[in-house]
């Protein structure tokens, strides 16, 4: 079966070579961190080909071959996202021993920031790490440890926030900003790349110096 290449109007909308950070604001925060580096072009026409697939002598999309095929793609689609948006999940998390038992056992039921959001002591990860063993996942004894280890080095209750790297959730939970003040904080690291120091996040638009300076004993650059 040949099949011919979807024709866009305006191809450069499904295309990363194009993209604005800036126009990222308003989108997810997964969305916001990997949308300018992800061939979009190629994964839509592949998404777009598989919907066009019928076995011979099927209507056009209308008959019974018709609506598995677009349900394949579209599956195909959000197959692809996601996996992107795990990736990208697993590069921004803080390297270190235990990293990979966290990548393997928790991501794969939740995203990077709904653990760094959180800044809890020795006892308290502890707890959470036995309440997610108890729901199924798959964790030694050792492994648990090592899981304990690294998120009381990370996320405890002393620990910086990475502001490079740091997710929607734990700018706006651990420093209080609000969500228009955090989607712009992503929006201008998108756009004008790593935070160097603390007067760099003061020239992000809309924000409010006086609370990033309240906060800069909390910041990691």
């Amino acid at each position: 079966m040949k099949l011919s290449p979807p024709v866009f109007s305006n191809p450069s909308a499904f295309s990363n070579t194009n993209a604005d950070p800036a126009k990222a604001v308003g989108r997810p925060s997964w969305f916001a961190n990997w949308s300018a580096r992800l061939p979009l072009g190629p994964i839509f026409a592949g998404a777009i080909n598989l919907a066009r697939l019928r076995p011979a002598g099927r209507g056009a999309g209308c008959g019974p071959g018709g609506p598995p095929y677009k349900q394949l793609a579209f599956c195909f689609l959000a197959v692809t996202l996601l996996a992107a948006a795990a990736d990208d999940d697993v590069k921004m998390l803080p390297d270190g021993p235990g990293k990979e038992v966290i990548v393997r056992t928790c991501l794969e039921c939740h995203d990077a920031g709904s653990f760094r959001k959180k800044r809890l002591d020795q006892d308290g990860w502890t707890e959470t790490v036995g309440q997610m063993v108890d729901q199924g996942a798959n964790a030694t004894a050792q492994e648990q440890t090592a899981i304990v280890e690294y998120l009381v080095h990370n996320f405890g209750p002393d620990s910086k926030v990475r502001i490079n790297t740091a997710p929607v959730s734990e700018i706006r939970v651990v420093l209080g900003f609000t969500n228009e003040e955090t989607k712009a904080i992503i929006a201008y690291r998108d756009e004008h790349g790593d935070f160097k120091e603390l007067p760099d996040l003061l020239k992000v638009p809309g924000i409010d110096s006086k609370k990033v300076e309240a906060k800069k004993d909390m910041l990691a650059f």
